[in-house]
């Protein structure tokens, strides 16, 4: 795991109850994926609004909370920045 998956996975917030059920794998799996946008952003390929729907996506297809999953892409799109 890459010092941005890692953070990323503190950002998910694995503590929540309703995060937390997914699972440890499925969150390190979804902090890996999500780091793809967010290099993508930092290089310039796409824009921050961009990213921030592309980790949504990410985290709803992933399972992630929906009621959670807009916060999270706005705190993961704001590490990026």
């Amino acid at each position: 795991m890459t010092e941005l998956e890692s953070t990323f996975f503190e950002l998910l917030d694995p503590r929540e109850p309703g995060v937390a059920a997914l699972g440890e794998a499925l969150l390190h799996e979804l902090a890996r994926q999500l780091a793809e946008p967010a290099r993508d952003a930092v290089s310039g390929v796409i824009g921050l609004a961009d990213c921030d729907v592309a980790m949504r996506r990410i985290l709803y297809g992933g399972g992630y909370p929906r009621g959670l999953a807009k916060g999270a892409a706005r705190r993961l799109v704001d590490h990026v920045a």
